[in-house]
């Protein structure tokens, strides 16, 4: 009985244990009792010494108290199930012990962690070492058993370990190093097993199962297991059975596999295993892992085995509790299909029966998965959840229900057993976590104590970076549900979330019955509230008359749909359906539940303006009875309608009963579009996919439009024709408005004079002059011209500026459209003098006015397709600053410049603080002082800013001023107002663009000067496509001749952007004021298009408009947008107050590369969050910011994520959160590319506070700021603002906006730079008492890398030292096993700050971190010398070097020069000069081997590093990747040792960045594997500094050393120069500048010709060289003679002769390629030692090479890493030991060591032979490197062979050892042999006798006799299954005494 459970509770300091079973156990014995608490538990594992047994065996007393209680408790459940909360008790004694030994230097006494171990997947660790309690230290190298067959399926090798303690056993790094491994054994048939067994205390798994199927594995106990116990490895093993197994506390490991730092008791990688009546208690993750890859791993790979397609071989009655994680955890995939191969495509049920969980995480949990069914389940007190589903994948499952379906069934759900222990309030959160897809079928499933607060039993999940909290829609199914004690029955979290259908009643208590989150949708007469079901969100049940669809839908149009509300209204109620970001299906769109046969009226909340929509949706589930009616509500009439296709509409209203799936019917006098999504539809139209296959899945393509053309089917092209043109100027025979005689004889308009109301038109030919009020018009067509003259009958409103002779002129349409035709008022040389209003009317209503080929006029519009010529009254000053401040409370301003402006003019005074809300607007009663001073019409609310400031010590200066601008111009086109105007915001829009029509292509033209937009713009029409602006130039093409233009304007209080350049090249937009825009204030997508001199005020976000909260809207809307147009020019322009961004620009081409256009120039941004926006904008190659003054930037003055270098000049930034933050992205670092991207600031001041900053100016948290608070900009500790942010170079864009702005989504890059010169920082130090305001600063938000930065010509004022530089401490919490796993990243520990000049820091020097910070300190970080790679801690003896004498310093190389700066956080260094050094491994595995920590010792100071994080998810899962890339700060001209954690890789890239040609470091890496290191510089080879060359030079000697360090390079050799020391095993390396060194692993094979009686005079070298070339058929030169030993040398002592060492190889390759062929030469190496070991066995290796051969030694070449067997080599221990050689020989005798030994009747020999292959010497000859065999053969008393011999006859060697593990006499005879043949050499074992079977057994067998054996055929001989009870425990340890013996004898 090697383990039992507690019958009765044992308390903590009880000394007694009292058991459910008699036990054997001893006196003395150790025993494991298992934690019986909650998940976070394992400490309560407790392990004990037996003081005494009771005479009846069941009860225990102990040498040592309990520390903890364990439970032994029986609770009968309300239901009447008997629940048993028992521990587990395990003996780990055994007499027979297997145990690594122990290496004394390195058993430290390890404290206990004080906050033990947190198991979460984002926990922070609590320690490294000690956070399982205390422990003794180890060098993690460990015994280990391996089993491997040279031939599988063979039972060539068999292991039987029965009752054998394994301790301090497995080695960490090192895969295959298993405590019991059996490796590539194939099919066992069960003629192996491992059973009984005490696993503990081990490094590295329990028992590994590997390629090896049908082995048996039961009855064992396991404790203390590093990574995944019971492993079955690579996913191709099938049969194996574990069974009646204990897995106590198998705990994380960092050493192994990824999936080690999430380690289950038991791991399964295909499921046809048999997994029963086995128990995991108290471990840090899971007890059992299904964890089914796509095809096999590692060497069992084999793209024809689809594991997760595998039937479920067995799973039952096994039992987990106290796991940190889950019970039973089925990750990442699995889906059972019939046949189980890849191809197979009908579900068959998995079904996992009977398994009890409790006090886990979570009882289970399956994340993606088809028919999986969980049978039995009994979850108990789980913290989280019972069962938990994530995904049901439909295509998977063939069905609802036990039919092919996903099913919980016959299990019990228990919220809380008090009796646990875990407290009054504890209980389980929910019972059952449906999963978000449609199949679950929750069937006689009992719920029992959900009746706290906290927990309910039913509940829906959430996958984790895949949905969002508005994820659901699916359904469940109910049936055979029982609640005991359970008021809580479900927990909703949202109105759309699920349905729970009742199938028989048992739910609700009503059959058909369905339960579903409470909504205003349901109709109450069939649907009631009930709170049962409102734990949460609150619940309704519904009747059996309700159905239910689920709706998704996404990709909407126009753009500005998207992060809208939609809203659903019924006949019962309305729904809110939000835009979710994450979402199952449909990911940014939306989902909703819909109750069926209702009609729904949708709209977008905020956009029901907008008619022309689109979307695709898919309605889900639908029966042939199914429908819903979707009503939208439109505000035009479209031409065009596709729902599922382009039908036509039906005529009359739509009717459920008759019309059929994706029919429509348009209601024309009220705009509503019905359609229908029916169960009744055709089978084209149908998806069925859903898990009902007698449902379908309906898609609905929607899209309605406006066409021009009956039928959007536009005519036949009519030939090319062209417009008459127009008079330049008024011709003579002009028509009067006035003149009604005219309008009688027109035509085109019905020979009418122009009422109210009416559509004029102005014929082509004619030039009308307004000389008349006119009435309000409905269309104004302009075919011709329409000049309105300033000169009328009417006098100006504005006397004082407009003489009584200027008319004030009034022109109200609801369109005006110019068709070829010119709209007049003023002229270029002679403006328009009165008063012009153009009053647009219109709502959202209104009908638009679409255009043959061409755009949507819309309404409330002028849309200009001819010529449009309006010059207002120009001014001297449109714009200008303050002169000094302006108080609030003030009613007068001072400019600094005189204006023209007159008294009644209304002007914009911009914000001066960080909030863009304190713009205001004032109109003016006085204007003195010289034009001066304005008197306004009102206090101000809000000061403004007008002062300016010189830098100290420089003659720089800077102003921050508030800016004026004038918003009244004489000419104004007005949008009309109307109750809704502010609701609606719908103001009147300019639309300069083309149409066709009739042959002629009309092309707009508007030059608009000093014209006033008031109320203009349409909100939420923002795409290009249909840019509903105050004005757009939409397609005109190129601008030629100045023909259009937009000058001098002022637009103000609008409702959209104000300005829109689309597809139009070459456009002037200048002096412009524009104020209060919702978006964009200009719009740029164009090429040469120039901006000057405009003032853009208060640009609203539309997230946040009219009272919006859109948390998914990810537009970063720019006062200014210029990113999307190309040579564009900025100068001049301010854009002052926007809520999110001022300039979005690309940037200007960098100096060196053309540029087309002006150079940009005194451009300004102040008052917002980012001043200057670059976000996956830019250049290519790089791009150029300058000219830019930005100031009062909360966040950012100059932001830029981009691909290219940047260079920022001429920069004015004052005041801002963050001055200028840099983030450069690609090439992606696992690609291995690097470039020489940099970034550079120059020529800026960058001013911290400005002098008379007030430290009360903020941002009001409104909901813009509330929503963008992710992307606020890092900010000193203690508050304050920074200069210059760290740069972070990354692999990939970080995912801003809809990311953090600042964060790290990706690997860091390779290289990169940022360069700070002739740069002035002011204002840095102390500010607002306890802020400071520091020059450079870390980025917070990046913890993999951030790269250097080199500063000269540094200017500093009104600074202090104290704040000129802040590195951030490592985020700690990135420290858990989802990021940087068990160690700080990188970015904070190797910041660099290098002074080139002295200027920063007073002398040349550097800025680096302390990177040492917390060594050995707070447990968290996991740093300290326990973390220093073991082989840096070794002699080459192996005795253990003390830390404080190899390295007596910690962290980045120092010398006394430095000083540590607390204010900081990092060094001052003088007298060294530091650069970045970048170690990368390039081999295939550097994202899924972990190297890391990798040590950088030099000078006695080692730092360590880690490398970047894990930064990706897989089904709701972080994916355990981490690229093997790292970067350490160095000093130049000193010497490095690198030792890896790990294997070194096989490629390795060495380099400097940034680095001057001189700057030189001598490298030195560690190589475990002793294979040829070539090393390359451009491509090319750089051979050892001991290589001697051959006169073709096509190879190379190595030349040994006359002295120590001969070759050596020194820091004065060349680049590249190597040396690899073989008795250290470092390759030592120079580096210099920047040029990367590459160290490639090219393979060797080692082989030793022992030539006895030979001396070196007699030895012909080349003659070996030659022979050997010919047997082995390669070309001499691959062969080189590196060494010869004779006799008395004192490097190695021989009898006599030679030992002559060979090197066979490839020649090294002169010149890299991308063409690797390291897996060609390491088969063909292989190839040469199989076919050397066969000559040198069977004595032909000496005729073959022409030499006396006495023996051979052989060391294999290392594989490469893309060979499965690399795996295995490079986890191997990092140690500095040769690898062992095998030695052959020639074959002389063999000699049965072992005599077999048989029991008195047939059956198995109790004792096995071993025959050993000797020499003539008797020396041993490993006969096992080659496949020859060695045969066995019964022989009769006479020698005559006979039959009756079983098992493998025929086995291979191992070394020199044959040994036979299941051979069986199934004859009786006397005086019987075994004869043993290999090829000509024979041996015979000693005569044994075998009795005849006798007719009874007696009751008590003997010793001798194993079992009864009534006949001789297979069938009846023993089954290993059986346990053998009969045996006494002497016998039973007697023959596995032997057994071990001969193991490890034979092993020798």
């Amino acid at each position: 009985m090697p383990w039992t459970r507690l019958a009765q509770t044992a308390n903590s300091s009880s000394s007694i244990l009292t058991l459910m079973d008699a036990v054997t156990w001893r006196v003395g014995d150790e025993i494991v009792i298992a934690s019986t608490g909650d998940r976070h538990s394992q400490i309560e594992n407790e392990v004990r010494i037996i003081a005494a047994v009771s005479a009846d065996g069941r009860t225990l007393t102990l040498t040592q108290p309990l520390n903890y209680t364990h439970l032994g408790e029986s609770v009968t459940l309300p239901d009447g199930t008997v629940f048993e909360a028992r521990a587990e008790v395990g003996v780990l004694t055994r007499n027979i012990v297997v145990r690594g030994s122990v290496n004394q230097e390195w058993s430290d006494q390890i404290q206990a962690c004080p906050d033990g171990f947190d198991t979460g997947e984002f926990a922070t660790q609590t320690c490294f070492q000690g956070r399982f309690g205390e422990e003794v230290g180890s060098d993690q190298f460990g015994g280990c058993i391996m089993f491997h067959a040279p031939r599988p399926n063979e039972n060539l090798a068999i292991g039987r370990i029965e009752y054998v303690e394994v301790f301090n056993a497995g080695q960490a790094f090192r895969l295959g190093r298993y405590p019991i491994h059996w490796h590539l054994m194939g099919d066992i048939k069960f003629q192996s097993y491992v059973r009984g067994c005490a696993i503990h205390q081990t490094y590295n798994r329990a028992v590994t199962i590997h390629n090896t199927h049908r082995l048996l594995v039961e009855r064992n106990v396991i404790y203390n297991i590093m990574g995944g116990a019971f492993f079955i490895e690579d996913g191709i093993e099938t049969g194996n059975v574990l069974q009646y197994n204990l897995a106590v506390f198998v705990k994380q490991s960092t050493s192994l596999l990824n999936d080690d730092v999430t380690p289950a008791g038991y791991w399964v990688t295909n499921p046809n295993n048999t997994i029963r009546h086995n128990a995991a208690a108290g471990g840090t993750h899971f007890g059992f892992w299904y964890r089914m890859h796509d095809h096999p791993d590692g060497p069992s790979y084999d793209p024809n085995i689809c594991q997760k397609r595998v039937p479920l071989g067995e799973f039952y009655n096994n039992t987990a509790h106290s796991q940190g994680w889950f019970g039973l955890w089925i990750f990442q995939e699995f889906f059972p299909m019939k046949k189980g191969t890849c191809s197979s495509s009908t579900p068959q049920p998995a079904v996992f029966r009977k398994l009890t969980s409790w006090n886990n995480e979570k009882g289970v949990e399956w994340v993606n998965v088809g028919s999986v069914q969980f049978s039995e389940f009994l979850m108990v007190n789980n913290e989280k959840a019972g069962v938990e589903t994530k995904r049901i994948i439909e295509q998977y499952v063939s069905s609802w229900g036990l039919n092919g379906g996903a099913v919980l069934v016959n299990s019990t759900l228990v919220g809380h057993v008090d009796e646990l222990g875990l407290g009054s309030s504890y209980c389980t959160d929910r019972g059952i976590v449906l999963p978000l897809d449609d199949g679950m079928s929750v069937i006689n499933t009992k719920f029992i104590n959900f009746d706290l607060p906290s927990c309910a039993a039913v509940g829906v999940t959430t996958i984790v970076g895949t949905s969002g909290p508005f994820c659901g829609g699916w359904s469940a199914k109910f049936s055979g549900i029982q609640f005991y004690q359970t008021p809580n029955k479900a927990a909703f979290r949202w109105e759309h979330e699920i349905v729970l259908i009742d199938t028989d009643g048992s739910l609700t208590g009503n059959p058909g019955y369905k339960v579903l989150p409470k909504s205003d949708l349901l109709d109450p007469a069939h649907c009631s509230d009930n709170a049962s079901w409102s734990v949460g969100f609150p619940g309704s049940v519904c009747d059996n008359t309700t159905s239910f669809n689920r709706l998704a839908f996404n990709n909407p149009s126009p753009s500005s749909l998207l992060s809208k509300d939609v809203i659903l209204t019924n006949a019962f109620g309305t729904s809110v359906v939000p835009f979710a970001e994450k979402l199952i299906t449909h990911s940014f769109g939306w989902m909703a539940l819909l109750p069926s046969a209702q009609t729904y009226n949708w709209y977008f909340r905020g956009a029901s303006q907008i008619s022309n929509i689109s979307y695709s949706a898919i309605f889900y589930s639908f029966r042939p009875q199914d429908y819903v009616i979707v009503n939208h509500n439109l505000t035009q009439s479209p031409d065009r309608f596709h729902i599922v296709d382009n039908r036509n509409g039906s005529s009359i209203p739509l009717n459920p009963a008759v019309n059929v799936n994706g029919d429509w019917y348009f209601n024309k006098s009220s705009n509503n579009l019905f359609y229908i999504v029916s169960g009744r539809t055709s089978s084209a139209s149908r998806r069925r996919r859903s898990v009902d296959r007698s449902t379908a899945d309906i898609s609905v393509g929607f899209s309605v439009y406006n066409c021009f053309y009956p039928n959007c089917i536009p005519p036949t092209r009519p030939p090319p024709a062209t417009l008459a043109p127009t008079p330049s100027r008024r011709p003579a025979d002009f028509i009067s408005w006035s003149n009604e005689s005219f309008w009688k004889s027109s035509i085109d308009n019905n020979f009418t004079v122009p009422q109210e109301g009416a559509n004029v038109i102005i014929p082509a030919g004619k030039w009308v002059v307004l000389d008349t009020a006119i009435p309000p018009l409905n269309k104004l067509t302009v075919v011709g011209v329409l000049e309105i003259p300033d000169t009328m009958n009417s006098t100006s409103s504005r006397t004082a500026r407009s003489l009584p002779q200027y008319s004030s002129v009034i022109l109200n349409a609801t369109y005006i459209s110019i068709q070829g035709g010119r709209l007049i008022a003023g002229w270029a040389d002679q403006p328009f003098r009165g008063d012009l209003q153009i009053i647009l009317r219109g709502n959202y209503y209104t009908p638009e006015w679409p255009l043959p080929d061409g755009p949507n006029q819309g309404s409330k519009v002028l849309g200009v397709f001819g010529s449009l010529d309006f010059y207002g009254l120009p001014h001297n000053v449109y714009r200008t600053k303050l002169a000094s401040t302006a108080q609030a409370g003030s009613n007068s301003i001072t400019l600094q410049e005189p204006v023209d402006w007159q008294a009644g003019d209304e002007i914009v005074l911009s914000t001066t603080s960080y909030d863009p809300a304190q713009t205001e607007t004032r109109t003016i009663t006085a204007v003195t002082n010289n034009s001066l001073t304005l008197t306004l019409d009102q206090p101000l609310n809000y000061t403004h800013l007008g002062e300016s400031y010189t830098v100290a010590g420089t003659s720089q200066s800077y102003r921050l001023a508030g800016d004026v601008g004038l918003l009244s111009r004489n000419i104004k086109i007005i949008g009309q107002d109307y109750p809704n105007l502010f609701t609606e915001s719908f103001g009147a829009r300019v639309l300069v663009g083309t149409f066709s029509s009739g042959g002629i292509d009309y092309r707009g033209k508007a030059q608009i000067r000093d014209v006033e937009f008031y109320h203009t713009g349409q909100e939420g029409w923002t795409d290009y496509t249909d840019p509903r602006y105050s004005v757009a130039f939409l397609n005109l093409g190129v601008v030629v001749q100045n023909e259009s233009y937009i000058k001098g304007c002022a637009f103000h209080h609008g409702f959209a952007p104000a300005i829109g350049i689309f597809g139009t090249d070459g456009l002037s937009v200048d002096d412009n004021i524009i104020h209060h825009t919702v978006g964009e204030g200009i719009r740029v997508w164009g090429n040469n298009n120039v901006v000057r001199r405009n003032l853009v005020t208060m640009t609203l976000w539309p997230g946040s408009y009219n009272g919006r909260a859109e948390a998914f809207n990810f537009n970063w809307n720019a006062a200014i947008e210029a990113n999307e147009g190309t040579n564009v020019v900025l100068q001049g322009n301010i854009v002052a107050g926007y809520e999110r961004v001022g300039f979005r620009i690309d940037g200007e081409p960098c100096p060196g590369n053309p540029s087309a256009v002006a150079q940009w120039q005194q451009n300004e941004a102040h008052g917002g969050l980012f001043g200057v926006y670059m976000n996956k904008d830019g250049l290519p190659g790089c791009s150029q910011i300058q000219g830019f003054t930005v100031w009062r930037s909360f966040d950012f003055g100059i932001y830029f994520q981009v691909s290219m270098s940047v260079i920022v000049s001429n920069v004015t930034l004052v005041d801002n959160g963050m001055g200028i933050a840099s983030l450069i992205y690609e090439p992606p670092s696992v690609s291995h590319e690097y470039s020489n991207k940099t970034i550079l600031v120059q020529n800026a001041l960058i001013v911290g506070s400005s002098p008379n900053f007030n430290c009360s100016d903020s941002m009001p948290m409104d909901t813009n700021m509330l929503l963008s608070d992710g992307s606020r900009a890092p900010r000193p500790l203690m508050g304050g603002r920074s200069g210059i942010s760290w740069p972070t170079f990354e692999s990939a864009q970080n995912g801003a906006p809809v990311k953090a702005h600042d964060g790290l989504m990706s690997y860091n890059a390779i290289s990169g730079l940022l360069i700070v010169t002739d740069t002035t920082f002011a204002g840095f130090r102390n500010v607002c008492l306890s802020e400071t305001n520091y020059m450079f600063m870390t980025n917070p938000g990046n913890e993999d890398l951030q790269h250097p930065v080199y500063v000269m010509r540094i200017t500093k004022s009104d600074s202090t030292e104290e704040a000129q530089v802040f590195i951030h401490r490592p985020d700690v919490s990135k420290a858990n096993p989802s990021d940087c796993v068990d160690m700080d990243c990188d970015a904070k520990k190797k910041s660099m700050l290098n002074d080139l000049d002295g200027s920063f820091l007073g002398a040349v020097g550097s800025v680096v971190p302390q990177s040492e910070y917390e060594w050995n300190g707070d447990p968290r970080h996991g740093l300290g010398d326990y973390r220093i790679p073991k082989v840096m801690l070794t002699y080459l003896n192996g005795s253990r070097i003390p830390v404080n004498q190899i390295a007596p310093n910690k962290g980045i190389i120092r010398d006394s020069s430095c000083v540590y700066m607390s204010s900081w956080q990092a060094y001052k260094c003088f007298g060294l000069n530091y650069r970045m050094l970048v170690i990368e491994s390039l081999d295939s595995d550097t994202e899924t081997r972990r190297l890391s920590p990798v040590a950088v010792l030099g000078d006695g100071y080692v730092d360590l590093l880690n490398g970047p994080q894990d930064h990706g998810w897989c089904s709701g899962y972080t994916c355990q990747k981490r690229v093997s890339l790292f970067h350490s700060i160095v000093a130049t001209n000193k010497s490095y040792d690198i030792y890896f954690t790990s294997t070194s890789p096989q490629s390795l890239r060495l380099m400097m960045l940034n680095a001057k040609p001189t700057d030189t470091v001598q490298v030195a890496v560690f190589y475990s594997n002793p294979q040829r290191l070539d090393v390359y510089v451009n491509n090319r080879l750089v051979a050892p500094n001991n290589a001697q060359w051959n006169s073709a030079k096509t190879d190379y000697t190595l030349l040994k050393p006359d002295y120590a360090g001969q070759y050596v390079p020194t820091l004065s050799s060349a680049l590249g120069s190597n040396y690899f020391d073989d008795d250290y095993k470092m390759l030592y390396v120079l580096l210099q500048g920047s040029s990367p060194v590459e160290v490639h692993t090219s393979p060797v094979l080692f082989v030793a010709f022992n030539l006895p009686f030979m001396t070196e005079a007699e030895f012909f070298g080349d003659k070996l060289v030659t022979n050997l070339a010919a047997f082995l058929k390669v070309p001499p030169n691959m062969i080189r003679i590196t060494n010869i030993v004779r006799e008395g040398s004192a490097r190695r002592r021989r009898s006599a002769g030679l030992t002559v060492q060979v090197e066979i190889k490839q020649p090294p390759v002169n010149e890299t390629s991308t063409n690797s062929t390291s897996d060609q030469q390491f088969a063909v190496l292989k190839n040469i030692a199989d076919s050397l070991g066969q000559a040198a066995v069977s004595g032909n290796l000496s005729q073959s090479i022409g030499f006396n051969v006495s023996s051979m030694g052989v060391v294999p070449p290392s594989p490469p890493p893309s060979d499965p067997s690399w795996s295995q080599v490079a986890s191997q221990e990092v140690t500095r030991q040769d690898p062992p050689v095998q030695t052959v020989k020639s074959v002389s005798s063999l000699i049965v060591v072992q005599q077999p030994v048989s029991g008195f009747q047939p059956g198995p020999l109790s004792v096995q032979p071993c025959i050993m292959a000797v020499d003539q010497e008797g020396a041993c000859v490993s006969v096992g490197v080659t496949t020859l065999t060695i045969t066995a053969v019964l022989k009769d008393s006479n020698g005559n062979p006979v039959d009756g011999l079983y098992g493998n006859t025929t086995i291979l060697f191992s070394t020199c050892w044959a040994n036979y593990t299941d051979l069986a006499i199934s004859i009786p005879g006397k005086n019987l042999t075994l004869a043993f043949t290999l090829n000509d050499w024979s041996a015979q074992s000693r005569s044994f006798t075998v009795l005849a079977v006798t007719p009874t057994v007696s009751p008590t067998n003997t010793t001798q006799s194993t079992s009864t054996v009534g006949s001789t055929t297979d069938s009846d001989l023993p089954s290993i299954f059986d346990s053998s009870p009969h045996y006494t425990m002497g016998t039973v340890y007697l023959l596995i005494l032997l057994s071990v013996l001969h193991l490890l004898y034979c092993a020798v």
